[in-house]
């Protein structure tokens, strides 16, 4: 297990995540698609979808699974971003 591929994982995920440019363009390219019209109810997986998009332990796996190709890196990056993020939300809590 290379920890330059899980690190590279990461830092992917996390730009792809708090990029507001590319968010901004997913919002107006992809969003779109997935969103139903306005008079049909949107669907359980579209809201995952949407979900996953801009979730960053979500994007730590299967960016590092695409890079690394190892399962187990795939699993130990989601599980640092786990860990970074609720780092981070604690240290919001206190400032």
């Amino acid at each position: 297990m290379d920890k330059i591929l899980i690190l590279r994982g990461i830092l992917i995920a996390w730009w792809w995540v708090n990029f507001t440019p590319w968010q901004n363009l997913l919002k107006r390219t992809v969003y779109p698609l997935i969103y139903p019209k306005r008079d049909k109810p949107i669907r359980k997986w579209q809201e995952y979808i949407i979900e996953a998009l801009g979730c960053f332990k979500c994007q730590s796996f299967w960016w590092t699974l695409i890079i690394s190709q190892d399962l187990f890196a795939a699993i130990l990056a989601a599980l640092i971003a786990y860990t970074y993020e609720k780092f981070m939300n604690s240290l919001k809590q206190y400032f």
